[in-house]
């Protein structure tokens, strides 16, 4: 028996920020671009079919009513008003019983975005290089080192006088260690390769600090995001089809996570998204990567989160009476093997990163060193010649009155 094919079918389809855009031509006809678009352009010539469009009025993708009844594009088909369905379109299980879905074309993740933190300011950056118990460790060290090599001296030499000798040796500065014996001079060697080792290491993780400053602490997951929302710190926007997620999880923090976003309604709108929108400090915006890309990937002052919420296929949905299945499939399969929708997306960056000169200038002006970045260096530099001085005065002082 011959399949009759039909002469047009009927296309859902959704506006979908930078990544698909629809415009409407002279004539009245859809025209479709971002990289979505183009995604639709190319399997639709592929069937060889002619179409009719459809965006659906309540603008959504589909989602499950209390009625029993699904909204948006998938409802459309539903409904038999669509024979397919496309605008980054979820394969979920619930969506795929009511509607058919075609081989993914596409692989997301949903994250959330936020404004890199400023430049850690402290007058301790010195300190920053070493961690905790890495200073510890060396003063421990040190201690141990001076009290053995008081020992080898038998008394002659105080551990006051080795402790600031030994010091003095991490601050590159000689020492004349007189006429000693050999154990001593042997373990006085293995000291100056350790402090040497210790000084190149510091100078040179100092050096690149300086050169790109310490980040205040950011929020790099959602279990920190729920506990800084649950602080009151922060604002997390969330789609409405993601906030279903996270009251519906059985994590804890992404269920409380969700019940504070669903009772301030901190709803995201993505279709207000740009280039150049601002994102503000302790604002968090929860969506799928490969949105954020598309918008933000030649930002750099937007930090992109590596954990992700839930992850998910895209593809085209469609009735499941549609006539041409294998052959949307095989179209599919091609695009999906050929890198083209990863292609697209990477050109489609850097066409956004040529259009907007707001990269190239906030990187210009962070790569610089400001006077803040030393300012650290400066209060120890001002701090030690302010001591070397009143210790000058103190010596002073003292010889004037041993003269008396």
């Amino acid at each position: 028996m011959r399949v009759k094919f039909p002469q047009r079918i009927n296309v859902a389809v959704l506006p979908f920020g930078n990544l698909m855009r629809i415009n409407s031509s002279i004539d009245g006809k859809l025209k479709f671009s971002g990289v979505e678009g183009k995604i639709l352009n190319a399997v639709l010539n592929s069937l060889g079919f002619q179409y009719d469009f459809t965006v659906p009025k309540d603008m959504q993708w589909g989602r499950l009513e209390p009625d029993g009844n699904w909204s948006g594009m998938v409802g459309m088909i539903q409904r038999d008003e669509a024979d397919l369905a496309f605008s980054y379109l979820s394969l979920t299980e619930e969506r795929s019983k009511v509607i058919g879905f075609s081989n993914p074309y596409a692989f997301d993740e949903h994250t959330f975005i936020s404004k890199i933190p400023k430049n850690r300011k402290s007058t301790l950056t010195f300190l920053h290089p070493f961690d905790q118990s890495t200073w510890i460790c060396l003063f421990l060290t040190l201690v141990l080192m001076s009290t053995v090599l008081t020992m080898f001296r038998n008394g002659i030499c105080s551990f006051s006088a080795h402790f600031f000798k030994l010091f003095a040796s991490l601050l590159r500065q000689a020492i004349n260690t007189g006429n000693v014996s050999r154990k001593f001079n042997l373990l006085g060697t293995v000291w100056f390769l350790f402090a040497q080792v210790i000084v190149l290491s510091y100078s040179s993780t100092l050096l690149s600090f300086l050169i790109q400053p310490l980040k205040e602490t950011s929020v790099r997951n959602f279990n920190e995001l729920s506990k800084a929302v649950q602080r009151g710190n922060c604002q997390a926007n969330f789609s409405n089809f993601t906030l279903s997620y996270l009251l519906n999880s059985k994590m804890e923090h992404l269920k409380k996570l969700g019940e504070i976003v669903s009772g301030n309604s901190w709803v995201a709108n993505t279709s207000a998204l740009s280039p150049e929108t601002a994102i503000q400090p302790n604002f968090f915006l929860a969506l799928n990567k490969n949105v954020a890309k598309s918008y933000f990937g030649t930002r750099n002052d937007v930090y992109f989160s590596e954990d992700r919420l839930y992850a998910s296929y895209l593809a085209f949905g469609y009735n499941k009476h549609f006539c041409c299945i294998t052959k949307l499939n095989a179209i599919i399969s091609r695009i999906s093997q050929a890198g083209l929708y990863g292609k697209l997306l990477r050109d489609s960056s850097v066409k956004l990163f040529l259009k907007t000169s707001k990269g190239s200038a906030n990187s210009e002006t962070e790569s610089r060193l400001s006077l803040d970045d030393l300012i650290s260096a400066h209060a120890l530099l001002v701090a030690g010649s302010s001591f070397s001085f009143f210790i000058l005065l103190a010596e002073i002082v003292y010889s004037k009155i041993i003269s008396i």
